[in-house]
């Protein structure tokens, strides 16, 4: 399961040297489903009109950054609906997700909003699964679980109250069971009792 616990390292960082990516790389979508996908297009615009606006000082470093960000997205297939990516010298964190992020860079300190946006708007909820003999729970969260507690269950039925079944009621005990012929022979019974009864 995805831990946003992780995420938070990245806010400890003291650099303005990070190119921050958060893509809709959502496969189902149909501009998606083209040789070439249009969160490429957008990436390689995004980035390029992103690193034309970095000081000159930083540039050159920011460019490699950004050559080895559409290098790993232009040749890894999708391994989800979003990604998040961060990126500098010396650093990669990549974060597939099952979600579909919101398209954007950045470049100086990390920039989270994407994988906040995700935290905040799918909320993690709890799974219980009950066997025979015992129990689990689980806590469902960005497309991944993890089971936080399994109890082995001991049941003692010696107190239980069972309640017997109810007798069928007497109508129902002495009701005839039909069968076709026996339908059939009521039928034409009722059938010569009309025919047979006298005009008044």
């Amino acid at each position: 399961m995805i831990d946003p616990r992780k995420w938070v390292e990245l806010t400890t960082l003291d650099r303005d040297d990070v190119l921050s990516v958060s893509l809709d790389i959502d496969p189902t979508k149909p501009e998606h489903q083209t040789p070439n996908p249009a969160y490429r297009i957008w990436l390689h615009r995004a980035v390029h009109d992103l690193v034309e606006r970095v000081p000159e000082g930083s540039r050159e470093e920011a460019r490699r950054t950004a050559r080895r960000i559409l290098s790993r997205v232009d040749e890894t297939p999708p391994r989800g609906r979003g990604l998040a990516l961060f990126a500098g010298p010396e650093l990669w964190r990549e974060y597939p997700l099952p979600i579909p992020l919101p398209n954007r860079v950045r470049y100086g300190r990390p920039d989270l909003m994407g994988l906040l946006w995700a935290s905040a708007e799918y909320s993690p909820y709890a799974i219980l699964i009950v066997a025979r003999d015992h129990a689990r729970i689980a806590v469902a969260y960005l497309g991944g679980a993890a089971i936080v507690d399994d109890q082995v269950l001991h049941l003692d039925p010696s107190d239980w109250r069972f309640k017997s079944p109810a007798s069928p009621p007497a109508a129902a005990r002495s009701a005839t069971r039909l069968t076709p012929a026996s339908m059939r022979s009521t039928a034409s019974s009722g059938t010569r009792s009309r025919l047979q009864r006298p005009a008044t």
